[in-house]
């Protein structure tokens, strides 16, 4: 990473990059590589030594206990190697340049840029929260708490499953304040606001777009088609996503607009009669050329859902 602009910071349900630093000991670390379907915790030091950033490192290693017991990953990243009186459930990166610091320190309420924070990562390496040390009391006690969260919500017993949908689900795809705005809009035809158009094409290109390549190696350059809100369980039977005489659209993306306690979802039924839910914010994409059809869960709720197409530019 060399020095450049600064870089802004994620948000969530952005995917953070492969970060690429060495580590104390000189050894190139790769986050992707490193990770292993867990939780991520990162911490951003940029000056380990005073202020805030040596108060989070003090704070990280009373949590080292915690931390190792909920079996999250943890990385430090810093300028220059801290000075430790006790050991940390972290591995330490130097970042000479800070550009990969400048991706977890987000801009503040009264002016300028955090001097230390503490962001959580789900296991597919996307943000689920960004805690600035000015903001937050005690930035490291708030992430590891979300972590006992987030843990607890995969603590389910596994299911066995003989057979499942090829579909991706994508959670917090869409932040609640654009949900919200768009869910009041009339349904059954195309988002007009060219305000909202551009704030959802925003977030589903930059997101939507990274996880169908990662997910199914899928490279080709894609567009969307007209955003339309419909309501879940309007439509009786299930349809496709194309028809004959659109043979560049790709894939189908369905959003959850409505809160937890009036949902909708999807079931494609040529897999059987599962429902992916949509809660707020959760993106569903599949391929066009399966059958599916929005359900309303519970079915005597109605729910809007953003519905739209990817295709191939012609």
């Amino acid at each position: 990473m060399t020095g450049s602009p600064r870089v802004p910071a994620l948000s969530p349900g952005d995917r953070a990059p492969n970060l690429t630093l060495p580590d104390l000991a000189g050894r190139t670390r790769r986050l992707y590589q490193e990770v292993s379907g867990g939780p991520i915790v990162i911490v951003t030091v940029p000056d380990p030594l005073a202020g805030r950033g040596r108060n989070v490192l003090d704070e990280l290693s009373r949590r080292t206990a915690a931390l190792t017991r909920l079996g999250a990953h943890c990385v430090v990243l810093t300028r220059r190697p801290p000075e430790l009186a006790a050991p940390l459930a972290a591995q330490v990166w130097i970042d000479p340049y800070g550009d990969a610091m400048a991706l977890f320190r987000p801009s503040l309420a009264a002016g300028g840029q955090a001097s230390a924070s503490a962001a959580v990562l789900d296991a597919n390496q996307r943000l689920v929260a960004l805690y600035a040390a000015e903001e937050t009391a005690d930035a490291v006690d708030a992430a590891v708490r979300l972590v006992e969260t987030l843990v607890s919500e995969t603590a389910r017993e596994p299911h066995d499953l003989d057979r499942t949908a090829p579909v991706l689900v994508v959670p917090r795809l869409l932040p609640p304040e654009l949900c919200d705005r768009l869910s009041v809009l009339a349904t059954d035809r195309p988002v007009q606001d060219p305000d909202l158009k551009r704030a959802t094409a925003v977030c589903l290109g930059a997101r939507l777009g990274n996880e169908i390549r990662r997910a199914f190696q899928f490279r080709p350059q894609l567009r969307f088609e007209p955003f339309r809100i419909v309501a879940a369980g309007a439509e009786a039977t299930a349809r496709r996503g194309a028809t004959e005489d659109q043979p560049r659209h790709r894939f189908v993306a369905l959003v959850g607009l409505a809160t937890d306690e009036a949902g909708a979802g999807v079931v494609l039924p040529e897999y059987g009669p599962h429902v992916y839910r949509l809660r707020q914010g959760v993106a569903v994409a599949f391929s066009c050329e399966l059958l599916y059809r929005i359900v309303q869960v519970p079915a005597n709720e109605t729910a809007p859902v953003l519905v739209t197409v990817l295709a191939e530019p012609s």
